[in-house]
């Protein structure tokens, strides 16, 4: 009976590691993948490197009249 409990684990354990491997291969393939198309799109940028087209200054000042003031 031990026999079969420790077979059972065994297997089970083994087919873990498995899955993980497979698993860690399948997203370091799916990575390398990303990383290649991320490096293919920073080479086809159409604006400077500094400036984002989505930036907008900000548009609205705001001054306290009262800072600065001495209130004795």
């Amino acid at each position: 009976m031990k026999i079969i409990g420790l077979g059972v684990i065994l297997v089970v354990v083994v087919l873990g590691l498995v899955a993980l491997i497979v698993w860690r291969i399948l997203a370091s393939i799916h990575d390398k993948r990303e990383y290649a198309r991320f490096v293919m799109d920073r080479h086809e940028e159409k604006w400077v490197e500094n400036v984002s087209p989505l930036y907008k200054p900000a548009t609205t000042v705001v001054s306290n009249p009262l800072f600065g003031t001495k209130f004795d």
